[in-house]
């Protein structure tokens, strides 16, 4: 995970996201987070999903898999900008629904 401490929170969550979007734009622009993005579509673009870490989880589930289940992952926070690499999301995986289904079969019991 990286943090980066430069852009201010302000209370308007929408017009927020679209000031960190733009940042991290520029920052992504100026090649200085090129190290950090480990994942890449077939064409070697990065995937890139910013969020505030206001947004509800599903928020970002949702992004994650919109971009193919993996994602570089730019989470705006009160101390700055964590970047969280997302390598495999499904919320199909079967492995994941077993264990959840087994988890709550013995709550119930």
């Amino acid at each position: 995970m990286t943090t980066i401490n430069d852009s201010p929170i302000t209370n308007d969550s929408d017009a927020e996201l679209e000031a960190f979007e733009q940042r991290v734009n520029e920052m992504l622009s100026t090649g200085e987070l090129d190290s950090a993005l480990s994942i890449t579509d077939e064409n070697g673009v990065a995937q890139v999903l910013p969020m505030l870490d206001t947004e509800p989880i599903a928020h970002l589930l949702d992004g994650i898999e919109e971009l193919g289940g993996s994602a570089n992952v730019f989470v705006r926070t009160a101390e700055g900008t964590a970047i969280l690499t997302v390598n495999e999301y499904s919320p199909e995986d079967a492995a994941l629904d077993t264990a959840e289904n087994e988890a709550d079969a013995q709550g119930a019991e």
